[in-house]
Order: C-alpha cells, then structure tokens, then sequence
C-alpha cells in the first residue's frame, strides 16, 4: 500500500523522532515538532512510537491511499492539530483510528485548532533512513524524500504492517488529547540567568509575547517587549538545548525547536520544560504567549505526568501473574494473564515502558474497562 500526494497542502514532510546521536558532528536532531501528537498517532495506529509519520502544518494535503494486489485495510490515526480531515468525506478527528482500503481519499482545509498535525499509519512511511533516522531535515536537504516537503505526485511507500501475537490480547487505553494549545508555558531557569542576566529573566516571565512571523522548524521569535542581556558579540558558542530561551543582540526571545542548531553564542536565560515543548510546536504567528517561571519538581512531576498511561482490561477476568513496579516491557509482551473460566490468555502491553503501579492484586476480579496498571510511556 502507498499514499499518493494530489494536493500537498502547506510543506507536509515526513518525520520520526529525528537523528539522534549526531549532534557532535553539527547534525540537527528534526523530527516531529510535537513528539507527544506524533507518538500517540502512531500508538493508535498499531505502530511503535518511532515509526515514520506525516507532519501536516496549518493546511492539510489531499491524499489517495493506492492498493497492491489484494492487500487488506490498514489501521491509520490522526493526531495533534484539527485540520478538518476527512476520509472518503466523512469527518476525521484527532485521536481517532480509521481503516485505509485502496482508492481511499484523504482531505482536509485549513487548521481550526493548533499548527501541526500528525498522520499515522500502519507499518509507517517508508522512506530511506539517514543516519538513523527518516526525518525530513529541510535545512540540510536529508531525509524523509529526497529532503524536501511533498509535492503533487510523490508516492510515498508504507512499510509491512506490525506483526501481533496470535496469543493473548492488548490491553485498552484511553488516547488523551493530543492537541497542547497553550498560552503559558513553563520555564526553568538557564545556566546564564544569573548576574546581568537575572533582569532579563524576571523581565521575560513577567511579559506577554505574540509569535512573530519569521518563526519556523528552527525557532519561535517573540515580539514584544525587549529583554535585557548581555550580548556582547565575543561569546563563545556553546551547546543548545530543545527548547533553550535565547536572547539575541537587540533583546528579541528566541525559543529553540528541534530544527535548531547544535551549538550558539546567544545567552540562554530560560529553558522551556519537557511537559510543555509540544505546545510551542502548536502555536502560530499572532498567538499569545507567555513563560512562567517553575522549578525542577514541577518540571519533573509535569514530564511524569504526561508520560503515565493507564492500561485496561478488555473483559472481565481474574487478574493473574502481573508484573511489577518497576520493570521495562515492550510492546507485545505480556503485562498479566486474564483467567476466564479457568482460562488463561496474556493480556498485552500495546505501549512499551516501565511498569510504575499494579492497579489489581493477583487473584483480584478486573471488569472489563477496569485500570489494570499504569505505565511510565517511552517518549
């Protein structure tokens, strides 16, 4: 099965959690702007969290979903922004499975909510890996196809479906919603807030901004009030974090995405927390914002927070054999057995992380929909 571009909408590229590693060599990470809409896309869709996805900014493509031979329907999720998509015309909304079939169509109009939206399917977009990875670097010109966005015509070849043990079943989970559309986001202190700089940090958390329009895949810049810093042009460039508040010579915020540079000289007064950059990936020239100053508890409870999902039991069942706080499983491996009638079937982790909490004791009664654990998510 592939998808055939008809119309491309505004600059879709293909995107997976970008090209790590290689940040010592000067190669930009990319990837998926919001990582959480990404990865939940590709959750619902049946595929691990990394799979090759379609980023969709502020216009949505028209797709068609062409056939080989007799192959059978193919899971597919939509997830961050609304786009107004649809499948065969019948409305699509984020955080919603559907089958693709071929001679399928996929359409959509101009965003309602959010910036960027994330398509998924099963077996993901399967286009050559670049160091590592599959994602788009525009900059650069690697990745995703031929290193640019799609355009009219380009296929795009989806890779073999996941394959699901024919034992046992996967546990429910409620998808959240994946569209983060904040105004205020937190922020931690930088290591150059200090000294000159603390004025301009207290400056820069007491400010409302608006999104400037020269913003993209590299950065947000904020117009508003000018922030007070120490720029004196003779720095010495040093490592950039994601979400690194840079403040440049004339005093502009400049909030650094995945597209950013690995190294830079402009001083870093506050870092944009884990939890909330999925947010600044939604946010468009015009928007609001504001950066609200926390510390590293809430940081951390924040991160935690959004990673934990609670996994249910798909029927009522005797809990049996659960596995312990603690331990790593992967998608496809067993989280407990499910006693029906002195019958035991594996109950399945659709997700892969760390086993935080057991939500049954072994031998207790689960009812279908009922929690049976929480896990802490991979990112």
């Amino acid at each position: 099965m592939r998808l055939r571009v008809i119309a491309p909408g505004l600059a879709p590229t293909v995107q997976d959690r970008g090209r790590l590693g290689y940040e010592h060599l000067g190669v930009m990470i990319n990837g998926a702007l919001d990582t959480r809409a990404a990865a939940w896309a590709n959750r619902i869709a049946g595929n691990s969290d990394g799979a090759a996805v379609l980023e969709l900014t502020l216009l949505a493509p028209a797709l068609e979903v062409v056939g080989d031979g007799d192959e059978g329907a193919r899971p597919a999720a939509l997830a961050g922004a609304d786009l107004s998509c649809t499948l065969n015309g019948v409305a699509w909304s984020p955080g919603e499975q559907r089958l693709l079939r071929a001679g399928d169509r996929i359409a959509g109009a101009a965003a309602r909510h959010g910036v960027r939206a994330y398509l998924a399917v099963s077996g993901g977009i399967d286009v050559p890996t670049v160091l590592g990875s599959r994602a788009t670097d525009l900059l650069a010109g690697i990745g995703g196809l031929a290193g640019r966005a799609l355009r009219a015509g380009d296929v795009l070849a989806l890779g073999p479906p996941p394959s699901r043990p024919r034992l046992g079943e996967y546990a429910r989970f409620d998808p959240p919603q994946t569209l983060l559309e904040r105004e205020v986001v937190r922020v931690l202190p930088g290591h150059r807030a200090g000294g000159v700089q603390s004025a301009g940090l207290r400056r820069l958390v007491d400010t409302w901004y608006r999104v400037d329009p020269r913003s993209d895949r590299v950065g947000l810049r904020l117009r508003g009030p000018r922030v007070e810093a120490e720029v004196t042009g003779r720095e010495i460039s040093e490592g950039m974090a994601i979400g690194a508040v840079e403040i440049t010579s004339s005093g502009e915020p400049l909030l650094l995405l995945r597209g950013r540079g690995s190294i830079g000289g402009y001083p870093t007064v506050a870092v944009v927390i884990s939890a909330d950059l999925p947010a600044l990936a939604q946010r468009k020239p015009g928007d609001r914002l504001r950066l609200r100053l926390v510390d590293e508890r809430e940081a951390l409870e924040a991160w935690r927070a959004q990673r934990t999902v609670t996994l249910r039991s798909p029927r009522w069942a005797v809990a049996r054999a659960v596995r312990p706080a603690g331990e790593r499983v992967e998608c496809g491996e067993p989280l407990a057995e499910l006693e029906v009638m002195g019958e035991r079937r594996p109950l399945l982790a659709p997700i892969a992380g760390r086993m935080l909490r057991a939500s049954v004791e072994e031998g207790g009664e689960v009812r279908a929909d009922a929690p049976v654990c929480a896990i802490l998510a991979d990112e």
